[in-house]
């Protein structure tokens, strides 16, 4: 698909669709300034799509600039609230030693939807590394219990 999008981007340089496509194809070859620069591009028009800035932010993360990434994330939120966004900005807050909002995070994704595991495997995952062992293994056995 790169040299289609190549191709579109040369006769018309502000194809969204294109530079998202880029975007994409660029975060997954690990080329990541490649990847947030056609994604800067894409946000000027679609501003309000909270998909792109949570893979905005994603690529932001990746190159470490957690600090953007997190402001990315939050608009993401703003746009939308859904679980994959507050799991990704409860990663986020971790990687910035920000533990109570990254738990909170968490809890917001757990109180979304009850039947999803990701969050309360995450949670428990991170109480475990906190040493607070008890409340991780309440966690673990009440997931076991619904799903042995």
């Amino acid at each position: 698909a790169r040299p289609y999008y190549e191709k579109i981007l040369i006769l018309e340089p502000h194809h969204l669709e294109a530079h998202v496509g880029m975007a994409e194809i660029y975060r997954n070859q690990g080329y990541l300034a490649r990847s947030q620069e056609h994604y800067e591009k894409v946000l000027i028009e679609w501003n309000n799509n909270e998909r792109i800035w949570r893979d905005y932010s994603q690529v932001l993360a990746g190159r470490r600039d957690y600090i953007k990434a997190t402001q990315a994330m939050n608009r993401a939120l703003e746009l939308k609230i859904d679980i994959e966004s507050l799991l990704s900005l409860a990663r986020l807050n971790r990687l910035q030693s920000l533990k109570d909002e990254a738990y909170e995070r968490l809890n917001q994704a757990m109180d979304l939807d009850r039947e999803r595991e990701e969050p309360l495997l995450q949670k428990s995952i991170w109480l475990m590394e906190d040493n607070r062992l008890q409340e991780s293994l309440n966690l673990v056995t009440a997931l076991l219990e619904k799903n042995p």
